[in-house]
């Protein structure tokens, strides 16, 4: 179980096939408790210098480093399937949630 979360970044995602997706991203100080698998992924501890972006989606690169940091984004991501042909990220003051 995630602690002390904080808000701190928005995505937009455009897909070519028309799919749009609006997420957020949220930054915890520390966990309670195990990791549990699921369908979707298998989680594992990574140290911060060896993030293994080639095995993320390939925007994960571009905002993570901000949410490490604590520092509010929002990033704006089209992509043709797995393939980003564009983005723009924007640090912010906060996170807008309306």
């Amino acid at each position: 179980v995630p602690v002390e979360i904080t808000a701190c970044g928005e995505l937009y995602f455009q897909f070519l096939d028309g799919l749009s997706i609006h997420g957020f991203v949220f930054r915890a100080e520390g966990c309670v408790g195990e990791f549990h698998e699921t369908r979707e992924a298998k989680p594992f501890w990574q140290s911060l210098d060896q993030l293994p972006y080639s095995q993320m989606w390939e925007d994960d690169r571009y905002w993570f480093p901000h949410m490490v940091k604590g520092q509010p984004f929002v990033g704006k991501f089209v992509f043709d399937g797995e393939n980003m042909l564009d983005y723009r990220l924007a640090l912010s003051e906060h996170v807008n949630f309306e």
